[in-house]
């Protein structure tokens, strides 16, 4: 496989402080998926950035749209507990919710 000189760039877009730099495009394996991306996720750190036309997560994928869950929820015994969990280097809010099926119809 033929790469084109790296420069001090990562192969996932980053340099050696572990952002994303937009001058990285095109060097080594490095390659976002537009001109939009690359402004986006320019001086970012890894992980989904909002830019506009969608969410891209920044030296890793291609532009999505996310989708929002249609969930259901039945049963008189509805029991939902928030707990903190890291993900991806974040602290987020994962929310557990357990119920009894066999009462969904």
């Amino acid at each position: 496989v033929l790469v084109h000189p790296r420069d001090g760039c990562n192969d996932d877009c980053t340099v050696a402080d572990g952002l994303c730099r937009a001058e990285c495009d095109g060097k080594g394996l490095c390659s976002f998926a537009s001109a939009g991306t690359r402004v986006a996720c320019d001086f970012a750190a890894p992980g989904i950035v909002d830019y506009g036309e969608g969410w891209v997560e920044c030296c890793a994928g291609a532009p999505f749209m996310p989708v929002e869950a249609d969930i259901k929820v039945c049963g008189d015994t509805v029991i939902s507990s928030r707990v903190p969990v890291l993900f991806k280097g974040r602290l987020v809010s994962m929310v557990l919710t357990v119920f009894d099926s066999a009462e969904c119809q």
